[in-house]
């Protein structure tokens, strides 16, 4: 197959746009003593307080497995457990100390992003979309 070398190059290429990425994004979730779970969470939570059931059915995590991670956050003040009166029923919010350390790490991956195409023109920006895009197509049609 002669285009066989062409997508593994593609494949690598994107393989090591994803490791760059992932390790970038790793290192700034480092530096605020967050791993990429619990930012995950924390995404999850936005403003609105939740349930331990509605966040599970958001993240595909178990309760159990939650319980946990909420747990953690509320030990690094990122999160406030809500008082009910059926102590069963188990209500988390971000907190605003959580929310503030949301918007720093958003802010710090944009800059990223900013970064990398401040030298791109439009035209290049916008193939970049279509070829993503025509990717994203083909894998949900597989």
């Amino acid at each position: 197959m002669p285009n066989q070398s062409q997508n593994n190059e593609i494949k690598a290429q994107l393989e090591d746009f994803h490791t760059l990425y992932k390790q970038f994004e790793t290192n700034v979730l480092k530096k605020h003593i967050l791993t990429k779970s619990s930012f995950s969470l924390l995404n999850h939570l936005d403003s609105n307080p939740k349930t331990i059931k509605e966040l599970s059915h958001d993240t595909n995590l178990d309760k159990s497995t939650l319980s946990r991670q909420v747990d953690t956050l509320i030990k690094k003040n990122l999160a406030m457990e809500i008082e009910h009166l059926d102590r069963r029923l188990r209500t988390v919010q971000i907190s605003d100390y959580g929310q503030e350390l949301q918007k720093q790490i958003h802010q710090q991956l944009d800059e990223k992003w900013d970064t990398l195409f401040q030298l791109w023109s439009n035209e290049e920006k916008q193939l970049l979309m279509v070829l993503l895009g025509r990717m994203n197509r083909s894998f949900q049609l597989n």
